[in-house]
């Protein structure tokens, strides 16, 4: 049954850093990063990677739990996690949590290295002579 806790800390803790992450990038978005169009798209792309991630790791939970019921309702001494539900939807969370993170690092480096153009002064009108 350890292999099962295992399983699902891992999942567990990928949920609770998905979603810090995600307030952290609502909170301080404004803050810290440009409003350009491609950062802008890349923020909404990690967020909805980090959001399946969470999904995907909620899914995964409901495997491991519907594993180890089997396994204990069956009395078998050993029932795999390899090519079940569970496997796959950790997969999956797995996947969409680091390239959420890829996404993220882009927008950043793009942010700091590309800056945004500062916008010309507004020049105060100078009266005409005649």
């Amino acid at each position: 049954m350890k292999r099962f806790d295992f399983a699902a800390d891992v999942s567990k803790q990928l949920i609770t850093i998905s979603a810090a992450i995600i307030t952290v990038l609502i909170t301080f978005y404004e803050k810290f990063l440009s409003h350009r169009e491609f950062v802008f798209f890349t923020i909404v792309t990690t967020l909805c990677l980090l959001i399946a991630s969470i999904v995907c790791g909620i899914a995964a939970l409901g495997g491991i739990v519907n594993l180890a019921e089997r396994q204990e309702r069956a009395g078998a001494p050993f029932i795999a996690l390899g090519g079940s539900s569970a496997k796959v939807c950790t997969m999956f969370q797995q996947v969409a949590f680091g390239l959420a993170l890829l996404a993220f690092v882009a927008a950043a480096a793009f942010d700091h290295y590309f800056p945004t153009p500062p916008t010309p002064a507004a020049q105060p009108a100078v009266p005409s002579r005649p």
